[in-house]
């Protein structure tokens, strides 16, 4: 079959990886680069204020070995290198109170009384951590499927503290993590919550994108703007911006959901049902070396992923990258920013970068589970974190999916 893969994100590449040598494939991306969220600085991503050799990962990051089964099988087929990265957390209120993740604690000090009162201190969310974890444990798929996460929180310090790893997971603005489906939200922060191992790709996460490319057979297609996808019995037809037109005998949307039905030129009433509710979310990050933040929020030491209240409800993230990427600590520190653009120097911004991600709703993750059942119909089939747990091993799953269905490779995991 002559098959077209529209989205040049993880899904998509993996997507045409998988089915190398069984279809001739083509992946149209209409950024001029691939890897989506995946923003490897010095790779992809070009970023002059960075010494040659060095590669910063701003985007998708890191991965817990005991979620993300499918992304280690496949690293491992790939050959390509891992290493060990932490994963400590920390909270900053407004106030000035603060904690951090047990092994942030361990980390950050050698001094035993001040370990003991971090450790104190974090302990008294343990109650309402055991709370969640039973609540969201005795809830029925069905229950997780009709509730937002605002449902299963309340409004204490862990609470807002799994709020703002929920901002931080999916890039949604802190006001309305409340609004995200349990569905998606809980089971993530279930996983995040137990003690694991974390992975990340020596040389950055585009990496495995340079990879599977040594070894494609198709055609890749960059800055390639589709305008209208038809269907009909034959198979699919493309019209480009540009006018061209192109034949395909099948069609796998690889892109967020909110781009199915502005694509489509012919949508089914059930696809319209399936894909309707779906929106487009932007968020906007900062690459910057500027330590001041740290002592702005009496953040003696930073961990990888901090949470940082600045006043009136507004909050933002500040991801320590160095020890994420492997880098020495005596090298500029790297820092991620999220809605923390007011507190950054410009004069030590890096890089300004922009993702597109779904806009996670329940109402929205509704079909979830139809898209996935339909996948095929039509010529057409869907792969997407969002078909997943909205992370990179969703991106793989969903793709190993389309892949199992076209008989093509399947990542056995």
């Amino acid at each position: 079959m002559n098959v077209v893969v529209i989205g040049g994100g993880a899904s998509g590449v993996v997507t045409v990886h998988l089915l190398r040598g069984v279809h001739h494939t083509t992946l149209v991306e209409r950024e001029p680069m691939l890897g989506g969220n995946i923003r490897t600085l010095g790779r992809n991503v070009s970023c002059p204020a960075l010494d040659p050799g060095v590669y910063i990962d701003a985007g998708v990051i890191e991965f817990k070995r005991d979620n993300f089964p499918a992304f280690h099988v496949l690293m491992d087929e790939l050959g390509v290198q891992l290493g060990e990265a932490p994963g400590t957390t920390g909270l900053f209120l407004g106030d000035g109170h603060s904690y951090k993740s047990p092994r942030g604690i361990a980390r950050s000090t050698h001094n035993p009384l001040v370990r003991i009162r971090e450790r104190a201190r974090l302990l008294r969310l343990a109650p309402a951590r055991v709370r969640f974890m039973r609540r969201t444990s005795a809830a029925t798929p069905e229950e997780l499927r009709t509730q937002p996460l605002s449902h299963y929180l309340d409004d204490g310090d862990f609470s807002l503290w799994v709020r703002l790893l929920v901002m931080y997971a999916y890039s949604i603005p802190a006001a309305s993590v409340g609004h995200a489906p349990a569905a998606l939200a809980v089971p993530m922060l279930r996983d995040f919550l137990r003690a694991g191992r974390w992975s990340r790709i020596k040389g950055g996460v585009y990496k495995y994108i340079e990879r599977i490319l040594e070894g494609f057979d198709g055609k890749v297609l960059l800055e390639t703007h589709v305008a209208r996808v038809r269907r009909d019995r034959k198979g699919v037809e493309l019209e480009m911006i540009s006018g061209e037109k192109m034949r395909f005998d099948a069609i796998v949307f690889a892109t967020t959901p909110d781009q199915v039905l502005a694509l489509l030129a012919d949508p089914s009433a059930a696809e319209v049902r399936r894909f309707g509710a779906w929106k487009a979310q932007a968020a906007t990050t900062l690459v910057h070396t500027d330590d001041g933040i740290f002592e702005r929020h009496a953040i003696g030491y930073p961990s990888e992923f901090d949470l940082i209240e600045t006043g009136q409800g507004n909050y933002g993230y500040n991801a320590y990258l160095n020890r994420l990427t492997g880098l020495s600590d005596d090298v500029p520190h790297y820092q991620l920013a999220f809605n923390l653009a007011e507190e950054i120097d410009p004069a030590q911004v890096l890089h300004t970068q922009h993702h597109a991600t779904p806009r996670y709703t329940v109402e929205a993750l509704r079909y979830r589970d139809e898209v996935i059942e339909t996948n095929g119909e039509n010529h057409t089939f869907h792969a997407g974190a969002y078909l997943g747990d909205g992370l990179h091993e969703g991106a793989f799953r969903s793709a190993n999916a389309v892949s199992r269905l076209l008989g093509g490779h399947v990542i056995r995991y």
